[in-house]
């Protein structure tokens, strides 16, 4: 079940995370400040690269493996964050969780990324 987060940055609310290990987290914009290609600071609708095949699990990889391509981009529908394991939930695939070590955020057709990016420049 999706429960609404906030930001604990910058208070606006975070959309497709469940965060079952705490109370807090840190939206998309915030979290890419802190590290722009870290796949759990996603959002819905955000592109990531299934750049990692050979992290996780053995369960990990074969599942990923049978599904997934390498360096190809998906879109994220749910990143549920665990106390030592996280998993994302891809629009391409409905219910079928990949380990979150998979992934890299991309930084290419992001909306949200873009538009940080502009703001950053012109407060430059």
């Amino acid at each position: 079940m999706e429960r609404t987060l906030t930001c604990r940055t910058c208070g606006r609310e975070i959309i497709g995370v469940n965060n079952d290990y705490q109370q807090t987290w840190i939206c998309s914009d915030c979290y890419r400040i802190k590290d722009p290609t870290e796949a759990l600071g996603c959002e819905r609708g955000t592109k990531i690269i299934f750049k990692y095949p050979e992290n996780g699990t053995e369960y990990d990889q074969e599942r990923a493996n049978k599904h997934l391509v390498k360096d190809k981009y998906y879109t994220v529908h749910l990143i549920t964050i665990g106390s030592w394991s996280s998993t994302i939930e891809l629009e391409e695939f409905p219910g079928i969780k990949f380990n979150s070590v998979h992934f890299e955020r991309s930084t290419k057709g992001n909306r949200r990324y873009r538009i940080h990016i502009e703001e950053a420049a012109l407060a430059e």
